[in-house]
């Protein structure tokens, strides 16, 4: 069933509950409408503003670090060679 068949079985077969579900609808429709519109709203950031909240981290940085160990301690353990560009055959 979709939103519309539910809506038609409602307003059938339970007329009291629709009316509450129109009202209650309206009521939000009404509180929408006089919200402004100006400054409230949110903006999506621009490409640049967006670029330079991401910065890579240095090669000494203490997370660089422990990324760098972590990465090498799970190819060390999953003894699997790190193929890059190639496929081994």
């Amino acid at each position: 069933m979709n939103s519309s068949n539910l809506r038609d079985r409602l307003k059938r077969k339970h007329p009291s509950e629709y009316q509450v579900l129109v009202s209650s609808e309206t009521q939000a429709k009404e509180a929408n409408a006089e919200k402004p519109a100006g400054n409230e709203a949110q903006k999506q950031p621009s490409l640049a503003a967006s670029d330079g909240k991401s910065r890579p981290w240095s090669i000494d940085c203490p997370q660089s670090l422990r990324l760098h160990r972590k990465l090498a301690e799970m190819i060390a353990l999953a003894d699997q060679p790190v193929v890059t560009g190639k496929k081994l055959c």
